[in-house]
């Protein structure tokens, strides 16, 4: 939370916090299951293209679950794929999907946040 707080205040640690505590406990179960079979999926298209149709599909299902915690910008999504591949704690939460997924989901968000920026 303190990383978060220095890179982009404390706005989005505080959303988080209100959101995620207004959830059930079957509710919080179901996003976290969501992100899970999400990343599961992402790794069976890791031969393709981040730009691929099917994963950008998946990366707009990545986007979604965020919201369930605060609604990013476009800065903090490039901002998450540089953690992702960055900050060792991520980077091995991510390579237990698959050893190649940070770098794929980086460059997938890369993508993904250039197509909501030209629409």
């Amino acid at each position: 939370e303190e990383e978060v707080i220095e890179k982009w205040g404390d706005e989005y640690v505080n959303q988080s916090r209100r959101n995620w505590k207004s959830y059930s406990k079957s509710k919080k179960q179901q996003i976290l299951a969501e992100a899970d079979d999400n990343y599961a999926e992402l790794t069976k298209h890791l031969h393709e293209a981040p730009s691929n149709e099917v994963v950008q599909e998946l990366m707009a299902r990545w986007h979604q679950n965020l919201r369930y915690f605060y609604e990013p910008s476009h800065d903090v999504l490039l901002g998450l794929g540089t953690l992702y591949t960055d900050d060792p704690r991520f980077r091995a939460f991510f390579e237990k999907f698959h050893a190649d997924l940070p770098e794929f989901l980086k460059l997938a968000i890369e993508h993904y946040v250039g197509g909501l920026k030209s629409t």
